[in-house]
């Protein structure tokens, strides 16, 4: 692909041909004889730039025209370009009409007030998880005999922190106390950082789960509906299996046995045999977002 140069101060001005990796990190002695500091250099879908401000910095943006607009920096060019793409004409307004960087970052922390609007829908603790009861998780076969295992030996240090994160998991209602007949035995798995995570050695639970042939999404597939894209935003979804509640009728399997008790889910554990074309079809079904789901969103 062919990277050209085009001169910042007309959108008119001829482009001259530059090799693709000159782009690339040059070393200033190179780059010096390479990029002109009066130029911007750009590919039909993506703008580079580069302009010697100071001792501190080599290259930085610098006014320039893209489709016949002039941008003053890329905070500019890149926040009109997503105030176009959802039709916030006010926003747009805002972004134009000033020429300074810092500006142009204040209008995009004004994603704050979104967040101020819209609180609910944003995870503000470790567990603070949503809820969502469109498909609760339900067995296959609900009616079979209880699942049974004795739990495993956990190390006495990492006992404490297996019971401080099963009362988080209480107080945040992901668990609760259990009579039920199952149990299955509790695993804990520990982390780089010193900590440790839980899970629930399902075996036995997971062959009583049918697979769905919900189909799942290919990777390759998603990436080539991905491909015309040109302004990318992502949202993590907090602990999503959590986010789904467990059927009634299903909640006495899911049962869990620790040093401390026995315990059962009201939310979906990975372990489970969930499967995951069904989480497919909750994301893709779900009514606050099947008008635009296909146009604007990838899950």
């Amino acid at each position: 692909m062919d990277v050209h140069t085009v001169h910042h101060d007309s959108a008119s001005s001829a482009a001259t041909p530059a090799s693709t990796n000159s782009t690339q990190g040059a070393p200033a002695s190179v780059a010096s004889a390479i990029f002109d500091p009066s130029t911007e250099y750009c590919i039909p879908d993506m703008v580079f730039f580069w302009k010697p401000p100071s001792p501190f910095s080599r290259w930085t943006p610098s006014t320039f025209t893209v489709d016949g607009v002039v941008y003053s920096c890329a905070e500019q060019f890149f926040a009109a370009k997503k105030a176009r793409l959802f039709g916030d004409r006010c926003a747009l307004q805002n972004i134009m009409r000033v020429s300074d960087p810092d500006l142009h970052k204040n209008f995009g922390r004004e994603l704050g007030n979104v967040l101020c609007e819209y609180h609910d829908v944003f995870s503000s603790s470790p567990t603070d998880f949503g809820s969502c009861s469109l498909f609760p998780f339900k067995l296959a076969a609900p009616g079979s005999a209880p699942v049974t295992s004795r739990p495993y030996r956990v190390n006495p240090p990492v006992v404490k922190q297996v019971d401080a994160i099963l009362d988080q998991y209480l107080a945040a209602g992901l668990i609760q106390h259990s009579t039920s007949p199952h149990s299955s035995p509790l695993v804990v798995i520990p982390k780089k950082s010193g900590g440790v995570r839980i899970t629930v050695d399902r075996c036995k639970l997971n062959k009583l789960c049918a697979l769905s042939q919900l189909p799942i999404p290919r990777v390759d597939d998603t990436l080539d509906k991905l491909l015309k894209g040109q302004i990318y935003s992502l949202f993590d979804m907090k602990s999503s299996f959590h986010q789904i509640t467990v059927h009634r009728d299903t909640i006495p399997s899911t049962a869990f046995v620790t040093s401390s008790g026995l315990f059962e889910w009201l939310r979906c554990l990975k372990a489970v045999r969930l499967p995951l074309g069904g989480f497919a079809k909750l994301s893709t079904k779900s009514s606050e977002l099947s008008a635009v789901l296909h146009r604007t969103w990838m899950i």
